[in-house]
């Protein structure tokens, strides 16, 4: 009951939002889905101040052109080329938090 009382308290624009991105997340084939959750997972046993680094980080990325984005895909593969060799050329948006 906790978690609907808190959900009838979200602003009516970020309840669609996350309705939105949870139908997003439900039609992603299932080793997607697990992937997504592991990730969460690591995100949250991170310290606050290296999640608000990520979450910022995250922002000016959707602030990007696309062009930018590319740019800046170019230069990070550079600069690290084993990095994340299976990453994506392009990431689904997402709402901001």
């Amino acid at each position: 009951m906790e978690g609907l009382r808190k959900w009838r308290q979200l602003p009516p624009q970020r309840r669609d939002e996350l309705e939105h991105a949870y139908a997003r997340y439900r039609r992603l084939p299932p080793d997607q889905r697990d992937k997504v959750m592991r990730r969460y997972r690591q995100f949250e046993q991170l310290p606050p101040e290296q999640r608000e680094r990520i979450l910022a980080n995250y922002r000016r990325w959707q602030q990007m052109t696309p062009q930018q984005r590319m740019e800046a895909r170019r230069r990070l593969g550079q600069a690290h080329p084993r990095r994340n060799p299976g990453m994506p050329r392009t990431f689904p948006h997402a709402p901001a938090p």
